[in-house]
């Protein structure tokens, strides 16, 4: 009788002279060809040679990946483990500018990483301007940039135009010095629209033409009362922007709808056109009629007017004056009541010009 194989997990017991095994690779092993998987009990209780039947698969190669390399690979079989390590220096940058009556170092190489540096060297009679050597860099982590300024060459005798100055801008591809038709280009920060032409050179007379042109914007539109504009909470707006104002609901708007972001001056953003506004007027209700003859708002004015009762006299006495009532007066304002609760006060103010709402009596 053989005892149990090591590492074998099986149902049997009992394995007598002659019995076989067999195994069965695990996951991520294979089968040795031309091998037989089987082992078998022996006399003497041994069991026949344990040979390696199973081996390791192998993977294939990982790669390098993108914008990084492999710094560890042991092998490529099952259970192998690779090590990455991620670098700027995958980043390509576009071949490196040229400037007028100069070159740079990189002529002959065919691409341009991040780190890659060039450096630039001027005609005979064209001195240099600024530093000599520009590298690929990049703003984002994924596109390459070259820095900036560029050198330029030129000066000297020769004519040279000021770096020209934008507000609220910046010049594509900046250099320090910029001589007889050399161009820039121009483009402006985000919320800012470009007037003028984009593109300028320099003259001979060291002056820029076209002019420089501005980058400008408009704040943000008037706000009127009762009212809302389409421009939200924005902060900025770029020529040609325009808003529209509505009104509160019940109310008109009164003059044009609608402004745009221009420029007047040609250097500051306005908003053209009279801003509009928000009126209307509350709807009042007409003088209520008589219910029945001799009486107003449905009740009975029969007594007022006999018994002289003076409980709204304070809506036809001046509310400066101050009147000691006798039986006369009391009889004369007894017509007034009278007046008031059968025709209303538009009447009374007709007839006597009170001023209806600022009347008072005292007894």
């Amino acid at each position: 009788m053989c005892f149990l194989l090591p590492q074998l997990l099986l149902n049997a017991i009992d394995f007598s002279v002659g019995k076989t095994v067999q195994y069965t690779c695990l996951p991520g092993y294979a089968k040795v060809p031309g091998m037989s998987p089987t082992l078998t009990c022996l006399e003497g209780g041994v069991w026949s040679e344990a040979l390696e039947f199973c081996k390791r698969k192998q993977c294939g190669h990982p790669g390098e990946p993108v914008n990084g390399k492999i710094i560890s690979l042991t092998n490529l079989q099952f259970g192998s483990t690779a090590e990455h390590s991620c670098t700027s220096a995958g980043i390509p940058c576009e071949p490196p500018p040229d400037i007028p009556h100069g070159q740079h170092s990189g002529r002959l190489l065919s691409e341009f990483h991040y780190g890659t540096a060039v450096s630039y060297s001027c005609q005979p009679g064209f001195p240099l301007h600024g530093h000599p050597s520009i590298h690929c860099t990049t703003r984002d982590g994924y596109s390459g940039v070259w820095s900036e300024p560029l050198p330029a060459c030129g000066g000297g005798l020769r004519s040279s135009c000021p770096v020209p100055q934008i507000q609220h801008g910046r010049i594509v591809a900046a250099r320090s010095a910029y001589s007889h038709r050399d161009t820039v280009t121009f483009e402006c920060e985000p919320g800012y629209a470009i007037r003028g032409h984009r593109e300028i050179q320099c003259q001979p007379n060291n002056t820029w033409e076209p002019p420089v042109p501005v980058c400008l914007t408009c704040a943000p539109p008037p706000a009127i009362p009762h009212g809302t504009h389409s421009g939200g909470s924005r902060d900025s707006f770029s020529l040609g922007d325009v808003v529209t104002y509505t009104c509160a609901s019940g109310l008109a708007l009164a003059g044009g709808a609608s402004l745009s972001c221009t420029s007047v001056d040609g250097q500051h953003g306005t908003w053209s056109g009279a801003v509009p506004r928000c009126q209307g007027r509350a709807r009042l209700c007409p003088q209520p009629a008589l219910a029945v003859p001799g009486t107003r708002d449905g009740h009975s004015c029969g007594r007022a007017c006999t018994h002289g009762e003076a409980a709204h006299m304070t809506d036809f006495i001046p509310s400066q004056s101050v009147f000691k009532t006798t039986r006369r007066i009391y009889t004369f304002f007894n017509i007034f009541l009278c007046i008031k609760c059968l025709f209303g006060s538009a009447l009374l103010e007709q007839l006597f010009l009170f001023d209806a709402a600022s009347v008072s009596i005292t007894t």
